[in-house]
């Protein structure tokens, strides 16, 4: 991981903006807990973690929740004021505070979506998020951040 650390900095610093579905939460943060400790690209820091399983609550994590907005984003506004997307994994990223843009709940309350500078990664799957999933996308071809 440490070669496209350095090869891919550049990039994303060049780039117009770049978008992640799932993929944020393994390779974004500085370190990443699935399938054994590894170290994560560090564009927005934090952790990637499996959720806790448990009654009500079981692994992966499959189904329709309802997304809420932490903050104003002019990709992740199309989820306000809330919005049910569809998700499919069994790791989250715990990002910093400022990175957090929307937040879910599967037995604990995680991180939805993050966005940093030209950033945005979403842990849920917008191409199945019917409706919802579609305004996101729209919404992010037309951002220029």
């Amino acid at each position: 991981m440490v070669w496209l650390r350095r090869s891919t900095k550049p990039c994303v610093c060049a780039a117009r903006r770049s978008w992640a579905f799932a993929l944020a939460c393994n390779s974004w943060p500085v370190s990443g807990l699935s399938y054994g400790e590894r170290k994560g690209l560090g564009w927005i820091g934090g952790v990637c973690r499996q959720l806790v399983a448990g009654p009500g609550n079981p692994l992966p994590h499959t189904g329709w929740n309802e997304v809420t907005p932490t903050r104003p984003h002019p990709v992740l506004d199309a989820l306000a004021p809330a919005k049910h997307c569809y998700f499919n994994h069994s790791f989250v990223l715990n990002p910093p505070a400022d990175a957090r843009a929307a937040i879910t709940e599967h037995g604990e309350r995680f991180a939805a979506a993050v966005a940093k500078d030209n950033l945005v990664g979403v842990q849920f799957h917008p191409e199945k998020s019917q409706a919802a999933g579609l305004a996101l996308l729209k919404r992010f071809v037309d951002w220029t951040p």
